[in-house]
């Protein structure tokens, strides 16, 4: 199909015009890009408005500080822990935290300190033997002392330096030691040291006021 030139001329300014009226009418209603009719579009920057977001917030909780523990006292011969009782057939086991309020408290009884390692085999092969004198004897208790690192300092002051060790005590004074597993050697201490008690003791009783 062909078309004259005279036709053409004329078709084509009426369809820009047709175009350029549509493009005037024409305007966006979601705020991105209006038309002004002009030939270009200008371009207008419209702001939306934002979805208005729910945040929900917890109560704050009130922080509960823990208080740090008081720290513990330093153990003093005047402020020592008590030592635990010790089980049936064992002997009293102090340290050097207690050593001396331990003897402190035995009151008029002989006090006998065992001073032993844990690697020493002559200290195992006494220890029965330590326990049946505590049970025959009343006037007589028995305590070991470990000459472990924890108890070293004691041991250095004590000048212990054989194991076993027996010191022996009365009234917080110490009136005789010995080393070795001597079971013999250790009886007769004991009874030297009685003897010297009861006449101690006999010659308080008899002297003047």
């Amino acid at each position: 199909r062909t078309h004259s030139p005279l036709s053409l001329k004329t078709s084509r300014p009426q369809l820009s015009d047709s175009v350029m009226a549509m493009r005037s009418s024409l305007q966006t209603h979601r705020g991105a890009v209006q038309w002004t009719g002009s030939a270009a579009p200008v371009q207008h920057l419209v702001s939306r408005p934002q979805p208005t977001r729910t945040v929900a917030v917890c109560p704050s909780r009130p922080v509960q500080r823990r208080s740090s523990p008081a720290s513990a006292p330093e153990t003093t011969h005047s402020q020592a822990v008590p030592a635990p009782a010790p089980a049936a057939g064992t002997l009293q086991e102090i340290n050097q935290g207690d050593y001396y309020s331990f003897i402190e408290s035995q009151g008029d009884k002989l006090v006998l300190i065992d001073f032993y390692t844990e690697w020493c085999g002559p200290c195992k092969v006494i220890n029965p033997e330590l326990i049946k004198l505590q049970a025959e004897r009343s006037d007589l208790v028995i305590a070991k002392l470990n000459c472990n690192k924890s108890n070293k300092e004691l041991g250095v002051q004590l000048k212990v330096r054989v194991a076993p060790t027996f010191f022996l005590y009365h009234r917080g004074v110490k009136v005789a030691e010995m080393t070795g597993a001597k079971v013999e050697a250790l009886i007769a201490m004991l009874d030297k040291a009685a003897a010297a008690v009861a006449e101690a003791g006999a010659a308080g009783a008899t002297a003047p006021a």
